[in-house]
């Protein structure tokens, strides 16, 4: 891989497990490889939660920042390409005029004290909506007590950035058990499995010859990354994945969605010159369910943009 050339150091380093638990203060590593487990007990949660009879909402709001929002936005793609109900994500301190009674507000907040979704509960409350809400605890699980509102307690004692499964999964489960979207059970049980089966695949320990994690981490380092999506699909793991990129290697990158990035963005590759070549390279993120028009542009914008980079990486998503 032309993109390896030259980082036989990061390769070595990536291959020191002892060096790894030395830099890795916030256990992100057991998080990662444990992450199917929280998918289980996410899934867990939201099916014991008692619900009261709330007639099923026209739409869904989720209120969140950060982890929280990426959990809406994951399941606002998933009832998109399903057939659920439309779902809204709201990162602000507003509720938009377009959500009023009858529709429902999801209030994600790991830590319970996020003031933007703390003041998109209130406003909701004065709207009249239905409320439901996810936390560890806080002020939110406070406000939803006083308020009698359902509310999911999750374990606490995560990185908010770690806790994907809980702010995701959940949506879903609850979403269908108010008879507002499909089952998610028997594909969450798929996916459970081969986070598992990944996990494994990239573990730590894994020498990087056989380990694609560890190869794409030494293509990327002091590089900075332009990670491109489908619209709709794939564009919030790119978000996703710059987001982590940010909070836990401290290091900058971009994301951008296609067929939109072909219309803008990519009069940006002709000329470039605010980096180097070698400090610039793509990472593009493919799904068997991208539109056909979007594997040809995905296709085709990768030879585009090639020769103004050091290297075009393209992943496959795997699972159905």
């Amino acid at each position: 891989m032309n993109a390896l050339k030259g980082r036989a150091a990061a390769l070595t380093r990536l291959n020191r497990v002892d060096l790894m638990a030395r830099i890795d203060a916030s256990g992100m590593r057991h998080l990662l490889q444990t992450f199917s487990s929280q998918m289980e007990e996410a899934t867990r949660l939201a099916l014991q939660l008692p619900l009261p009879r709330i007639a099923r909402p026209r739409q869904a709001l989720v209120a969140g920042m950060g982890g929280s929002a990426i959990g809406g936005d994951l399941a606002r793609v998933w009832e998109l390409a399903l057939g659920g109900i439309p779902i809204q994500v709201n990162r602000g301190y507003q509720v938009p005029h377009s959500v009023g009674r009858g529709d429902l507000l999801i209030a994600s907040s790991y830590s319970g004290n996020t003031e933007e979704t703390l003041a998109s509960y209130t406003a909701a409350r004065r709207q009249g909506l239905s409320i439901i809400a996810i936390t560890t605890g806080g002020k939110l699980e406070r406000l939803a007590r006083r308020d009698q509102i359902p509310c999911l307690i999750l374990p606490g004692g995560l990185p908010p950035r770690a806790a994907l499964g809980f702010s995701g999964l959940p949506i879903l489960v609850l979403l269908w058990r108010l008879r507002a979207g499909p089952s998610p059970l028997a594909q969450i049980r798929e996916a459970t499995r081969l986070a598992a089966k990944l996990a494994s695949r990239y573990a730590p320990e894994i020498p990087w010859r056989r380990n694609p994690a560890k190869q794409l981490a030494a293509c990327l380092i002091f590089r900075f990354p332009f990670i491109y999506g489908s619209q709709d699909r794939f564009d919030i793991v790119a978000l996703r994945f710059k987001c982590q990129l940010a909070e836990n290697s401290k290091m900058l990158s971009s994301f951008a969605s296609l067929p939109e990035m072909n219309h803008n963005e990519i009069e940006g590759w002709e000329v470039p010159d605010v980096m180097t070549r070698d400090q610039r390279i793509a990472v593009i993120l493919h799904d068997r369910g991208d539109h056909p028009r979007i594997r040809r542009r995905m296709k085709i914008s990768g030879r585009l943009i090639y020769p103004q980079c050091t290297a075009v990486l393209n992943y496959k998503s795997t699972g159905s």
